[in-house]
């Protein structure tokens, strides 16, 4: 393995800029107190597995996904495109 195998080469991948960019733009309506990232950072991942067995919503802000949009900051549909 040579040299430049090893460099980081994210840093110019337009998507990841623009992932870092949305997330950045943290948007939060509502009580954030239930929502999968204020339950993450006090570890009740498993409340999490039971808000997330059937996803319906990814967080645009997080990445994360959850059954119901108010589990989340600033949720978005998944699609109905799931076989």
């Amino acid at each position: 393995m040579g040299y430049y195998a090893c460099i980081d080469r994210s840093w110019n991948d337009p998507l990841r800029l623009a992932r870092k960019e949305n997330m950045s733009k943290h948007t939060c309506s509502g009580n954030h107190e239930g929502h999968l990232c204020v339950l993450a950072s006090k570890d009740q991942f498993e409340v999490i597995k039971g808000l997330a067995k059937q996803p319906e919503f990814i967080c645009f802000n997080c990445g994360r996904v959850a059954d119901e949009a108010k589990s989340l900051c600033n949720p978005m549909p998944l699609g109905t495109g799931r076989p």
